[in-house]
């Protein structure tokens, strides 16, 4: 089972001392019992940003061959609850202005509300093997955190195994351009392992959003 709660072990709701992780929780088919539960965020578990402002939350999984998983989740700044000083400010008088909530070397300053896509993969006990952060991005875009590019909510919902051995993501998008909700794809291909990436490598390929229709129109 997938979700979010308190990143501490000790506490099941997020507190303001570990923030809010996703979770993958395992129970036994039989009567329910519990077997594990494990947190994962993008700040690393326990907390290695600074800050506890980045949440992650998780929803879709699919199961590998390995007996590991695959979780589509999602990871940002919600709100400016909590902040103080300088960064309350800022996040007070501007929606679009990007805060570093993750004080580590290379990470990528994001406004609040902006979310983007976090894969978590997991070993059969729920180990963390590897993850990556990104975001949609056209052929065309800049790499994340170079000139040029522009930040956008990306956060992956759903998960599915590709012929290929690669991963297909749903996000859920933010368009500016439609200025409503839509979809949008990140395959990540193959064999692929990487954490905490800043850029995406060439191989990554990004579908276009797709407009979400409602029932009747």
């Amino acid at each position: 089972m997938t979700g979010h709660g308190s990143c501490s072990p000790s506490t099941a709701s997020e507190d303001s001392n570990s923030g809010l992780c996703g979770k993958l929780t395992k129970v036994l088919a039989s009567d329910g019992s519990l077997v594990w539960s494990k947190a994962y965020g993008s700040c690393g578990v326990p907390n290695q940003c600074g800050h506890t402002f980045i949440k992650n939350e998780c929803w879709g999984l699919a199961a590998t061959s390995d007996g590991g998983v695959v979780l589509a989740c999602g990871t940002g700044i919600e709100n400016c609850n909590g902040m103080s000083g300088a960064m309350r400010s800022d996040c007070d008088a501007d929606a679009g202005t990007p805060l570093l909530a993750d004080t580590r070397a290379g990470a990528v300053a994001r406004s609040a509300a902006v979310w983007q896509s976090l894969i978590v993969r997991t070993d059969a006990d729920g180990n963390l093997q590897w993850m990556r952060t990104d975001q949609y991005r056209g052929s065309d875009d800049a790499p994340l955190g170079t000139s040029g590019w522009q930040q956008s909510s990306s956060a992956s919902e759903y998960v599915a195994k590709c012929a290929d051995g690669g991963l297909i993501f749903v996000n859920d998008e933010a368009c500016a351009v439609l200025e409503e909700a839509c979809c949008s794809c990140i395959t990540v291909p193959p064999h692929h392992r990487s954490r905490f990436l800043s850029r995406v490598p060439s191989t990554l390929k990004v579908h276009p959003p797709v407009t979400r229709r409602r029932p009747g129109s």
